[in-house]
Order: C-alpha cells, then sequence, then structure tokens
C-alpha cells in the first residue's frame, strides 16, 4: 500500500473527527467486520453527498469505485471515497489521496471498514463507521470512544487504550468477536446517537 493512502483516510477520519469536536480521541481496530475478500459494493453509497454546518463550514463527499490502477491493489468488493471541505472563510482543502474502504452487513446493519494501511513493521488498522443510506440521507455514526473504553476495561472485547491528551483505543479482537457483539449488544452500546453525522445526496 502507498504511503499516501494512509495520508487519505487519516484525512477522511480526522474531519469526521472535527464534525464531532473529537479531533483528540480515536477508536481503531485491528481486524476489520469480516473478511474483505467477501465483500460487495453497496451502489446505494455511489454519488456525491454534503454535510453543511454554519458553524463549521461544509463537507463533499465523492463516493464509488476505485480506478483500474487501484481496484488491482485491492479486493473486488472495495469502494472509494474521495473528500473536499470548504470552511466558513470560503477556504478550499481537497484530499491528495482517496480513502479506501468496504462494507460489511450484520443482519439488516451495514458498517463501513476503512483500511487504514501503516508501514510494515506497524499492524494496519482499520477505523468503522455504522452507517444508513434512507433515500437522499446518509447518515454515520462512528465507534464511540467512551463506550469502547468501558467494553475494553470491562472484558467484552479485548484492545488497548491510551489515556491523556489523546485518548486512543485500539480494538484487537478477531473479526467474528467485533460481530458477535455488535450482533448481541454493542449496535447501540458503541454507536451512540448523540455522535452521527449526517449528510445528504447532492443531484
Amino acid at each position: 500500500m502507498r504511503k499516501g493512502t494512509r495520508r487519505g483516510c487519516a484525512r477522511v477520519m480526522s474531519v469526521f473527527l472535527l464534525l464531532l469536536v473529537l479531533p483528540a480521541c480515536t477508536v481503531t481496530s485491528r481486524n476489520p467486520l469480516s473478511d474483505p475478500a467477501e465483500a460487495t459494493p453497496d451502489r446505494n453509497l455511489f454519488g456525491q453527498w454534503k454535510f453543511a454546518n454554519a458553524e463549521k463550514g461544509t463537507v463533499h463527499l465523492f463516493v464509488g469505485l476505485p480506478s483500474d490502477m487501484q481496484a488491482k491493489e485491492r479486493p473486488a468488493g472495495f469502494m472509494v471515497v474521495h473528500l473536499l471541505s470548504i470552511n466558513v472563510n470560503m477556504q478550499i482543502d481537497a484530499d491528495r489521496e482517496p480513502a479506501f474502504f468496504f462494507v460489511t452487513r450484520i443482519g439488516k446493519d451495514t458498517f463501513l471498514n476503512i483500511d487504514e494501511p501503516r508501514d510494515q513493521t506497524k499492524p494496519r488498522e482499520y477505523w468503522i463507521l455504522k452507517y444508513v443510506v434512507d433515500g437522499d440521507t446518509l447518515t454515520f455514526w462512528p465507534l464511540s470512544v467512551a463506550a469502547a473504553e468501558a467494553i475494553v476495561k470491562e472484558g467484552y472485547l479485548q484492545g488497548q487504550v491510551t489515556k491523556g491528551l489523546a485518548n486512543r483505543v485500539v480494538l484487537t479482537d478477531t473479526s467474528k468477536k467485533l460481530q458477535d457483539f455488535i450482533r448481541d449488544k454493542g449496535n447501540k452500546t458503541l454507536f451512540s446517537e448523540n455522535e452521527k453525522i449526517v449528510f445528504q445526496r447532492v443531484k
């Protein structure tokens, strides 16, 4: 994986965290929710999506399939997202590299596994978000830092918690255990209604 791809993923997630006013708090997982080789694209996500806020500006997401060259490096189910943001001073910031992700379906619920490739000396990590497409509305729920900390502390899932100026949780359990926990109780526990982000489709 190219180094630039990691910058693309970090850029996308930093904007999501900024929208939540949680720039220093992160939750990632060493394992995705499912096998990327078995994933299929969710065509409901295709297109341009917009988040607008009078205090934070506007964020545009462009979601589709990777180019032929990008697709050679990844399983067929991977999708790609480009991001462009415009702040309240009308300054434009566009990502140099996209972020790549695939979809996991657990029952009727859908989740993004955003690939966060690192150099070969460090383990790969994934950003996991729950999402729902309802007509022209796309809602995301990132993993809750507080909930993830509690779940690791109570032993429901294995993970590493780092506290400080930048609180960080890294879930280390298997894909199956992550899925089982979400299916059993984690759907509402890990993804808080207070932290959801809502985008509208641009037609």
